[in-house]
């Protein structure tokens, strides 16, 4: 129940409009590294790059399917996870800085990728930041989504120019 105490407020609360253009420009920019980071490691390491949509693809789901498994569903519910609950309850014993920064380390290893653990915990900070920023759990989830999407759309149709 306390879960619910935490969220509600967050969710109440929307933003200036500015925040979510700030929201938009942190996710070009977090994809932008992002890709550069898994670029640069799969070259290094000369491995394949992973897909998010690859599997969804090869079991006959569409691109509607992977929109909303891979950018909807993540951009909603892990905001309501990391931000709304974790980060929220551990600002009440750490403090903010503490909070955010275990909720990012926390949001980089739950995706259980060590090639994309630097890039993950600075997308968790940014996410973090912006929830301590505006109050609220909407500019971090159109942050998310559209990162995410941004990726999909670059694993659909191929236009990373690195």
């Amino acid at each position: 129940f306390r879960s619910r105490r935490d969220l509600l407020p967050l969710l109440r609360r929307a933003s200036s409009p500015a925040w979510y253009i700030v929201a938009l420009g942190a996710s070009l920019a977090t994809f932008t590294v992002a890709s550069l980071v898994v670029s640069g490691l799969t070259k290094m390491f000369d491995v394949p790059a992973v897909h998010y949509s690859d599997r969804l693809l090869i079991d006959g789901y569409g691109w509607t399917w992977v929109v909303l498994l891979v950018c909807i569903q993540p951009g909603v519910f892990e905001e309501l996870a990391f931000r709304g609950v974790i980060q929220s309850s551990l600002q009440r014993v750490v403090g903010t800085t503490e909070a955010l920064v275990s909720t990012a380390l926390m949001f980089g290893i739950l995706h259980l990728s060590i090639p994309s653990m630097p890039h993950l915990v600075l997308i968790g900070l940014v996410l973090g930041w912006l929830r301590v920023r505006t109050g609220s759990l909407y500019p971090g989830m159109l942050m998310h989504f559209s990162h995410n999407l941004l990726v999909v759309l670059s694993e659909r149709w191929e236009f990373l120019p690195w």
